[in-house]
């Protein structure tokens, strides 16, 4: 969802000549560039302390964001100015091209790149160079600089200056990835009368205002030295760069305040979802109200989930900024729509089947958190709908969710709840940011019944095997099972069993709840039988019973590395697992103790994570109970170690093994 300030700029007189009133009109680079120069200590010969996964390292990171009128049409011109230093065979791999954006740009009036070599020698490339590939996935065209003569120890520099659609109402800029920075610029400029708010994102430095220039407003950030962030697991490697959010906030000429709020996009929202219609397509949709299968003595939820299945089962969700996807009448005849379209459907059938409801924007907190206190649009990316009357939410345009059952990534997040009011005969809408709970660990579970009998034949045993997954275990699979082949699922079944047994026949194997309409409400069970040596070595006279690896392989996390970043996990979460082994009356389990495990960690009197192993044996029936959960989304780095301790436990139960032998 983009949500734009209309008429901000109406009161606001400047020139509109371009060439004498940007800022950075004559701004170029080095004609010479001296590579030696621009190497950081670390890459000089003899030195030891670059990173081995430093590929490269960019030597010049600069970007200017200018707000000006050209031809009297409020404008944004983006200078982007990048060095980058190659300095391995990889390097030389992700630096050969340079793809050039397209988002909101009108036309580039600088776009080109050069190569300098070891030995002094420029390429140039200009636009002239520009090459066009198309995407055969998704069938989008793309443009790029393909560069001659990237060499370890070379540099490779790019520089544009684009003219933009203006984006004032929530931007971002992340300086913070994979690659060591040094000499990291940020400027934004504009007219005297516009003041802009920023916000420095994880410890990041703040931007500071020019206090010299003249007639313009500048606020510039400078930096030595971005270092690096690695990728790490369970991490929100992008949400926890450091970046910045800028916004339009006030126009001292016309004496304008907190433009970029949530209350104006509250109205702006309500205006595009809840739009009048005309009286064809209420009559259309009170129709359609009636194919639902709605019944008003239904409960509320019942009433919702009919209506989920309705459109998800009768309308096709697109992902494309085109207006006959947005607008009702089309959407009616041609069944397919856009995120506001679809929304727009759902909110009007609603109100015609007295459904009450909040239209929720929020975004991915795996890409940016929302951030209460900072009112900027870019969070309003994802529509949601929630549901006061019995508190739970849907996802109007992916079909492998269903009401109660989100995106994880949308949960532990903040998002702006819009709340229909009547003010005399006009409705609008009051928008409050609220927190978006996570579903409870017991809600998304996966529960493993193992059966393995030892008696008919120990070295080959019969294996049963029943798996119970809810939530997010079970939703992808619930969403498309009945619309694949037979051959098709038949694959799945098997690909589902293959950590049992390799390439042997099962026995049977069959699945359980498997449609749209079981999601959230019914598990996903998969039942099999095999008869395998998987699981059974013979050690001499002794049978060695690889029980750990009966639950599968384990994530593992052993580094030597600092953990840098705290832990995100993507949903809470609980695995149960139950192994009955029945041993042959005249043999034992010998080293029974090493079943034993118990560790967890513990907050304020609340177990917040957690493995266990326990066992029984009673006579020849060994009963293994483990028990694996996840409680809490995100935990600061402190914690780190005992989350690895958790983490690892499993791993370590993966590589248990019974020593069973004659009594």
């Amino acid at each position: 969802m983009k949500v734009q300030i209309v008429g901000i700029i109406m009161a606001i007189l400047v020139s509109s000549a371009f060439a004498q009133d940007t800022y950075y009109k004559d701004y170029d680079w080095d004609k010479e560039l001296k590579i030696d120069s621009m190497i950081p200590d670390r890459y000089l010969e003899g030195a030891k302390t670059a990173d081995e996964a430093e590929h490269e390292v960019i030597v010049k990171d600069k970007r200017a964001i200018e707000f000006i009128f050209i031809d009297g049409r409020f404008t944004e011109v983006y200078l982007k100015h990048r060095i980058i230093y190659v300095s391995t065979e990889k390097g030389i791999e992700r630096n050969n091209r340079i793809y050039i954006p397209t988002g909101r740009i009108i036309n580039f009036i600088v776009n080109k790149a050069r190569v300098i070599q070891k030995d002094g020698n420029v390429i140039v490339l200009d636009e002239s160079d520009i090459k066009e590939s198309k995407d055969e996935e998704n069938s989008r065209s793309y443009k790029y600089f393909a560069l001659e003569g990237v060499e370890v120890g070379s540099l490779v520099e790019y520089l544009y200056v684009a003219v933009k659609s203006p984006g004032y109402s929530g931007k971002s800029e992340t300086f913070q990835d994979k690659m060591h920075r040094t000499n990291v610029e940020f400027d934004l400029i504009a007219p005297g009368n516009l003041h802009f708010a920023f916000k420095s994102l994880n410890a990041f430095k703040e931007v500071e205002v020019d206090t010299v220039i003249q007639g313009r407003n500048r606020w510039f950030l400078e930096l030595a030295d971005v270092p690096m962030l690695k990728d790490e697991l369970f991490a929100a490697n992008d949400a926890n760069a450091k970046a910045i959010l800028y916004k339009l906030d006030e126009n001292s000429a016309d004496g304008s305040k907190d433009m970029t709020s949530f209350g104006e996009a509250s109205k702006v929202i309500f205006g595009s979802v809840y739009k009048e219609l005309p009286n064809s397509v209420i009559k259309k949709l009170r129709k359609i109200a009636k194919e639902t299968g709605v019944s008003s003595e239904s409960d509320a939820k019942e009433k919702v989930r009919k209506l989920e299945d309705y459109i998800k089962s009768n309308y096709g969700y697109y992902d494309a900024n085109v207006p006959q996807l947005e607008d009702l009448s089309a959407i009616l005849i041609n069944k397919v729509a856009n995120d506001v379209g679809i929304v727009r459907l759902y909110a009007n059938l609603m109100n015609e089947l007295d459904i009450k409801h909040q239209v929720v924007l929020t975004c991915s907190r795996m890409n940016r958190r929302f951030d209460p206190d900072f009112e900027t649009y870019n969070y309003l990316v994802n529509y949601l709908f929630y549901f006061p009357e019995f508190d739970d939410y849907l996802d109007p345009t992916d079909v492998s969710y269903r009401l109660g059952l989100i995106p994880w990534e949308y949960t532990n997040n903040y998002g702006l709840f819009l709340k229909v009011i009547e003010i005399g005969s006009m409705k609008t809408a009051v928008g409050k940011v609220k927190f978006i709970r996570p579903l409870e660990c017991k809600k998304s579970t996966n529960n493993l019944y193992i059966d393995v009998d030892l008696t008919e034949d120990i070295l080959r045993p019969v294996v049963k095997v029943t798996n119970k997954t809810t939530g997010y275990y079970a939703n992808d699979i619930q969403s498309f099972y009945g619309n694949i082949s037979e051959d098709g699922q038949e694959k799945l079944l098997k690909s589902l069993m293959e950590y049992i047994v390799d390439n042997e026949e099962a026995n049977f194997i069959i699945l359980e709840n498997g449609t749209p309409q079981d999601i959230g409400i019914n598990p996903l069970i998969v039942k099999a039988e095999f008869e395998t040596g998987k699981f059974i070595e013979k050690a001499g006279d002794k049978i060695l019973l690889k029980v750990g690896d009966l639950i599968g392989a384990q994530v593992e996390m052993y580094t030597e590395e600092t953990r840098v970043q705290g832990i995100e996990n993507t949903y809470n979460r609980i695995y149960y697992r139950e192994i009955n082994v029945k041993i042959p009356s005249d043999y034992q389990a010998t080293n029974l103790h090493v079943l034993d495990m118990d560790v967890s960690y513990n907050k304020d009197g609340e177990t917040l994570m957690a493995f266990t192993s326990k066992y029984k044996l009673d006579g020849n029936k060994l009963s293994i109970i483990v028990e694996e959960y996840y409680a809490q989304i995100q935990f600061p780095v402190e914690v780190f170690d005992q989350y690895q301790k958790v983490i690892n436990a499993a791993a370590d139960f993966n590589k248990k093994v019974l020593v069973i032998t004659k009594r």
